[in-house]
């Protein structure tokens, strides 16, 4: 359903600055403003991210009160007076928007459209794209709320409007399932001449796409989570059976869920055929095997090894030159939650691929993006290319780089999107 610019006023979300005429000129007004109520597939299912999950990766129970995440992006955890014992290691969205509104402004696309899920993640995704477009020239024709009830008539208006509209570029803040429901009537009104901007929820994943959606996906530019190849993993994965590790529940679930199959004994119930155990994952498991877009699946890794840094820096402590009253070390039998989040603010270490991980003040890390470009074959089948990075490391002005050079462009545009 379309917002009109009072009703977004009227739910104080968006920043008046940033409405235009279609002649892009400004509009002055009131007071700020805003809008109304991989493969890595495993991993990426997660991304439901009402309540991303906040996953406690210490392995004490002692330690419950402290948590390190591996995907929970909501910028509202970056409040450190809050959330004094939350850390991450996926960053906070504000980095997202912030990254977003840098790509506009540097291809300068003046004139777009937003789509947000009416959700956590959409409505404080798009309220920091639209802060961070303030000032930039960039202006916003509308911003379209997908409706969690998936109202086909909603949906209908929802395409209808971008279809009506002038705006080439349409940014998505936005979890898959919603923007699947749409992408299906994009193709039901044939909308074949918009250039989309992913979030990391859907930029590296064809999960929420079917094959008649890919052709007018093509081109999709979108910032993903940075990827890493984890030296070992795909064999390590490819050689786990319910035969080999019959006590492992993960490989009993995963086993299941790939080949349709049940593990249960014969005297429990199930409506599925029975596991051999033998199945070809090769074959049949790649959503399982495929190590290609490592993603989600690096940020546990570095959740992982922060934790096993921090309490390895923990034993190393000599008794009478430990950080706490009087020279004291931990007591590393019963870990304090305190005390291990002392170490965890410490850690520092250099990833196998070079990166270096560490916690800031308010538990964040250091924000970092690829950019990713949907290339699409004759056969229909999406390869993601990355075409860029965002690192906030390097500095305002430097921290974005794209190499236009090797971009397709959306929409069937043969070269950069034109502001109309």
């Amino acid at each position: 359903m379309q917002l009109s610019r009072q009703a977004l006023q009227h739910h104080s979300i968006i920043p008046s600055s940033i409405w235009c005429h279609h002649n892009s000129t400004p509009i002055s007004s009131a007071s700020p403003v805003p809008h109304e109520p991989d493969n890595d597939s495993i991993a990426s299912t997660a991304k439901q991210k009402n309540l991303a999950p906040i996953v406690t990766t210490v392995a004490a129970a002692s330690t419950s009160q402290l948590a390190v995440s591996y995907f929970a992006s909501c910028a509202c955890l970056s409040d450190s007076r809050r959330f004094h014992s939350f850390l991450r290691t996926v960053p906070s969205d504000a980095f997202q928007a912030k990254a977003m509104a840098r790509l506009l402004h540097l291809l300068d696309w003046t004139w777009v459209g937003v789509i947000a899920g009416d959700d956590e993640y959409g409505k404080s995704g798009s309220q920091l794209l639209l802060k961070e477009l303030e000032g930039t020239g960039v202006c916003v024709d509308y911003v379209e709320v997908i409706p969690k009830s998936h109202s086909q008539s909603r949906i209908r208006r929802i395409i209808e409007r971008i279809q009506s509209s002038t705006a080439r570029v349409v940014v998505t803040f936005a979890i898959g399932p919603d923007l699947e429901v749409l992408f299906k009537e994009v193709v039901v009104q044939n909308v074949t001449n918009r250039q989309w901007i992913a979030t990391e929820a859907w930029s590296t994943s064809t999960q929420y796409s079917d094959p008649a959606t890919i052709p007018f996906l093509a081109g999709t530019i979108g910032f993903a989570l940075r990827r890493a190849d984890i030296q070992g993993l795909g064999a390590y994965l490819a050689q786990l059976s319910p035969v080999k590790q019959p006590n492992e529940p993960f490989v009993k679930d995963v086993w299941e869920e790939i080949f349709g199959c049940s593990l249960a004994q014969d005297w429990q119930p199930s409506n599925r055929p029975k596991c051999t155990g033998s199945e070809n994952v090769e074959k049949h498991g790649r959503i399982y095997t495929d190590v290609s877009q490592l993603r989600v699946t690096y940020n546990v890794y570095k959740a992982v090894y922060a934790i096993a840094n921090a309490i390895h820096n923990m034993m190393a402590c000599q008794p009478g030159t430990g950080p706490f009253k009087d020279g004291e070390c931990s007591d590393v039998t019963r870990i304090k939650p305190r005390q291990l989040l002392h170490y965890l603010n410490a850690v520092n270490f250099t990833t196998p691929v070079g990166e270096l991980v560490y916690f800031e003040d308010n538990g964040e890390p250091s924000a970092s993006y690829d950019i990713m470009n949907w290339h699409v074959d004759e056969s229909g089948e999406v390869h993601f290319v990355q075409v860029g990075q965002f690192d906030a490391a390097k500095g305002p002005g430097q921290e974005l780089n794209i190499n236009l050079e090797k971009v397709v462009w959306g929409g069937g545009w043969a070269e950069q999107v034109k502001v109309l």
